[in-house]
């Protein structure tokens, strides 16, 4: 609270941060710690996953086995918003301490929400793959249809860019979705 107080002193108010973020580290009091990295980043301009993944594994680090569950729900929603975010680094970096915290807890519904939030990010990363290798394919192959359809399906369905993707659906070998495009 003392942090947002100082709004005309960025010292002063980078100071308070720090020291709300050590109490709520030292004290593991994820929720906490959580809205501190919140305000660390809109107030001092800071990336609000990168502040969110430092305070999750530093918690995780030190919380004893009854909080594990709890560490391991939330980095699970942590991947799955930096997934939104295309963060895909911090998305892998909250998963590891899902899967550490879940073994941890030895919750096994914890434990298969973590299974399954693995494999989602799997498909997704190998998705992410196979889009990047057929961008590159239309560098040298710009009428591709393979390429053109998976590059295509993934500016209009992942990033929404519809009018970049549909002429690309178009030169696609999909028969349905050149017919829609």
């Amino acid at each position: 609270r003392q942090a947002l107080t100082v709004q005309h002193d960025p010292p002063a108010r980078q100071a308070f941060f720090d020291e709300a973020a050590e109490l709520t580290h030292v004290s593991l009091m994820l929720d906490d710690a959580l809205r501190v990295a919140e305000g660390r980043a809109k107030w001092l301009l800071s990336d609000d996953l990168d502040e969110k993944t430092q305070a999750v594994e530093y918690i995780a680090g030190k919380a004893p086995n009854p909080m594990q569950r709890a560490v391991a729900e939330r980095a699970v929603e942590l991947l799955l918003a930096a997934q939104r975010a295309n963060r895909y680094d911090l998305a892998e970096r909250f998963l590891k301490v899902a899967e550490d915290s879940a073994r941890f807890s030895g919750v096994k519904e914890t434990i298969d929400r973590v299974v399954f939030a693995k494999k989602q990010l799997q498909g997704v990363l190998l998705q992410r793959s196979r889009v990047t290798q057929a961008k590159a394919k239309l560098q040298s192959a710009p009428d591709d249809p393979e390429a053109n359809f998976l590059v295509g399906r993934s500016l209009c369905l992942v990033d929404g860019a519809w009018a970049t993707g549909l002429p690309h659906l178009a030169k696609g070998n999909d028969e349905k979705w050149k017919a829609l495009a």
